[in-house]
């Protein structure tokens, strides 16, 4: 059974209500454990055993470039002329491998424009980060073209010149929404033989990915929603990372495939239940893939599993949080909350873990400061504990704060970063139950109780709500390689701000914008990482959002929302750690202070409606 074979009523009939206790210490094997083969071991040994030809072969697989050498050598032994690539951003692995670009002075790449099946962008975000790794020495020219090939020109300080062909081996696929994408893959080229050879290869990562949607798909769901506590997507897989200094993160096949079952699954569960796509209500259960290497080939199990028991807090590490360069852990966020004055009310997680608000009141106007909505995004947890030390520090500041709304998100991505700290862990991104908090509508409202407790108590007319984004390039390869909808959040753009101001309060959003945006440009380092992260993010994006002093602004309708002027923060935090991740929480709780400045002078409070206008 495949998603479109789903009738969205009927699903959405199947488990309309809401019952976590009939899962309570739910176990069961959805997918049992399967072994798929490496496809580089098996090209080796077939291409081993047969009789060389005299053709040049290329083969494309996700392996690691060491493996892929070793393979070469193997097979050049034996008398056969290989080139083994990557096929996963096989233009930046070709120009990182076999391109001596220190000693390029310039390079025009003229990058394939397919209408087949993909945006005009599609293989221009490809090619990120080399609008980083060689800044003003490079250029990047549409090509209307089929044959999915990059042509590069190369001038280099000894004067030569040199032209390459760079084939981007892709499959055409109908993803899950019934539209044609662009699959990378695997693939096997030999030249001057009868018949020749030019096809795609089933590699270990595409098999893997596909099986485990075939293995949701062919699960018999039922019941009331959640479907399971905790779902485990175990895998091993023979993949590879390749930093790069020029950019922040890692290129990851690792990082690619948490990302390509995490987003799959939540979208599977989604359809199932009969939403649209990018529906945030779905409380199908918590959806965590665990992805670790293995030398060779791929491995795959999916078992619903019962939640973990929460630890008990240990001693709490001793971070300077002015100076913190990495994210702090849950035992010292819960001792520096107990330094910020106020009164303390406290909900608990769907885990049972406390999500902590503090109210502190004056008569002056309120501000409310929420961070860790989504707990994969940690700057804001700390930018807002240190702009409410701040505020604390006013006599007449009155201010809510839900420092971590997302507790049950913070140890599942507390837990994932013992592995692979550097990746972007969007299994971390919502809530134990798989929804987002501020779309939970039905109760119990766990999490989200805390946050609608602290805009009654403060009545506070902005919330700033402090968020982040990829910190690196966002991928998900067997997906069409960027998420539907959001290629604006596949390249980080620098740090922007998003304006959702209720009907009648639009000219104080605006006022309150200028004044944020203007403030916050007084960061010489914020102001450097905007104006580099936006000439990467125009060059591999093609697009050019609108800024306001340096600072990407966007406005949007504020129905919905709980206080009159909703003031979002990205900041692209998610893998980032030392002097970054310090500019990161310096500039969240920079903006906080600069909101608050705003709210309580002469000019902000002249802009606020009167009493006989929309004010809440």
């Amino acid at each position: 059974m495949t998603v479109s074979d789903v009738d969205p009523a009927q699903a959405a009939q199947s488990a309309p209500d809401f019952s976590l206790d009939l899962r309570a210490g739910y176990r069961e094997v959805i997918f049992p454990h399967q072994v798929f083969p490496d496809v580089l071991d098996d090209f080796v040994e077939r291409l081993g055993a047969g009789i060389p030809n005299t053709g040049p072969i290329e083969f494309w697989c996700f392996s690691d470039v060491e493996r892929r050498r070793k393979a070469e050598r193997t097979l050049r032994a034996a008398g056969f002329s290989v080139r083994v690539r990557s096929a996963y951003k096989p233009l930046v692995h070709f120009m990182l491998e076999e391109i001596p670009l220190a000693e390029v002075t310039r390079a025009v790449v003229h990058y394939p424009v397919d209408a087949r099946a993909a945006s005009s962008n599609r293989f221009l975000s490809e090619a990120y980060p080399l609008a980083a790794i060689l800044a003003s020495k490079i250029d990047f020219v549409p090509r209307v073209a089929s044959d999915l090939t990059y042509h590069v020109e190369f001038d280099f300080a000894d004067g030569r010149r040199e032209q390459h062909a760079v084939f981007a081996p892709n499959r055409v696929q109908v993803d899950a929404f019934g539209e044609k994408v662009f699959i990378p893959c695997g693939w096997h080229r030999v030249a001057g033989t009868l018949p020749s050879i030019d096809a795609p290869v089933r590699t270990e990562y595409e098999l893997l990915f596909e099986a485990a949607m075939d293995g949701l798909r062919c699960h018999s769901w039922s019941g009331p929603l959640p479907f399971f506590e905790r779902m485990e997507i175990r895998t091993e897989i023979a993949g590879f990372e390749t930093h790069v200094k020029e950019a922040p993160g890692q290129i990851s096949t690792f990082d690619a495939l948490h990302e390509d079952l995490y987003f799959s699954a939540q979208e599977f569960f989604i359809q199932l239940c009969g939403r649209k796509t990018g529906d945030r209500t779905v409380r199908s259960g918590q959806i965590v893939p665990l992805v670790r290497p293995r030398s060779s080939g791929a491995s795959l199990t999916i078992e619903a599993v019962p939640y973990p028991v929460p630890a008990a807090l240990e001693v709490p590490a001793s971070i300077d949080l002015e100076r913190a360069q990495v994210p702090i852990d849950a035992s010292q966020l819960a001792e520096e909350l107990k330094k910020v004055p106020g009164a303390v009310v406290e909900g608990r997680s769907v885990q049972g873990r406390p999500v902590v608000g503090i109210h502190r009141e004056t008569s002056a106007s309120g501000i409310l400061v929420t961070g860790g909505q989504h707990a994969n995004e940690p700057t804001g947890i700390v930018g807002a504990i240190r702009a409410a030390r701040r505020l604390a520090l006013l006599p007449d500041a009155h201010f809510g704060l839900v420092a971590l709304e997302n507790p049950d998100g913070y140890a599942l991505r507390e837990e994932l970063a013992q592995l692979f700290p550097h990746h972007l862990l969007h299994a971390a991104r919502y809530t134990a139950l798989g929804d987002d908090i501020p779309s939970r509508q039905a109760e119990p409202l766990f999490e989200k109780a805390v946050r609608l407790d602290m805009a009654r108590r403060t009545k506070a007319v902005i919330h700033c709500t402090l968020h982040g984004y990829p910190a690196h390039e966002w991928t998900r390869p067997s997906a069409g390689y960027v998420t539907k909808a959001m290629e604006e959040w596949s390249v980080p753009r620098g740090f922007f701000l998003i304006l959702r101001p209720k009907p009648g309060w639009e000219k104080f959003a605006q006022a309150l914008a200028e004044h944020v945006a203007r403030q916050l440009s007084q960061l010489p380092e914020l102001a450097a990482f905007n104006a580099r992260s936006l000439d990467i993010f125009r060059t591999h994006t093609g697009l050019a959002p609108e800024t306001l002093h340096g600072i990407p602004l966007t406005y949007m309708s504020g129905e919905g929302g709980l206080c009159p002027v909703t003031v979002t923060t990205e900041f692209p935090d998610e893998t980032i750690h030392g002097a970054p991740f310090e500019l990161g929480h310096t500039t969240q709780m920079q903006a906080v202070l600069s909101a608050y400045e705003f709210l309580i002078s002469p000019a902000g409070q002249a802009l606020m409606p009167s009493a006989g206008e929309p004010r809440a």
